[in-house]
């Protein structure tokens, strides 16, 4: 794989050093943080401000150091650890032709799984057909 690649991030045609596409989840410190309330009047102003320019300039900036950071609960690190695993699955199985999606009302047997303590699990997954 090229070094270096073009994608579209906030409707432009941006670069990206492609082994960190898409990882700034994983780095950014907002995303462990207990301010970080996006998409709400409540939201860290440093993030908010942060995420703007990103979006004004076609940018992707993680948060590496903050004065204001205030750790979140470990259960969710753990959610979203667990979250990060799935979607490197992709890039852990060879290439398939086909997916299904895979819900928990599947009839396939999935359906007596309880996932309503872990609320991401609700959502359909892709799985090899």
């Amino acid at each position: 794989m090229p070094k270096f690649m073009k994608y579209e991030h906030h409707g432009e045609i941006v670069w990206v050093d492609a082994d960190l596409k898409g990882k700034h989840t994983e780095h950014c410190l907002c995303f462990s943080c207990e301010k970080f309330k996006p998409d709400t009047s409540e939201n860290c102003p440093i993030a908010e401000q942060n995420y703007q320019m990103c979006v004004q300039h076609s940018l992707v900036t993680p948060v590496y150091e903050c004065p204001k950071f205030q750790a979140k609960p470990e259960a969710d690190d753990l959610r979203r650890a667990i979250k990060r695993l799935f979607n490197y699955i992709p890039e852990m199985v060879p290439p398939i032709k086909s997916y299904a999606v895979l819900t928990h009302q599947n009839p396939s047997g999935w359906d007596d799984v309880d996932d309503s303590e872990i609320p991401f699990l609700s959502e359909p997954f892709l799985y090899a057909a």
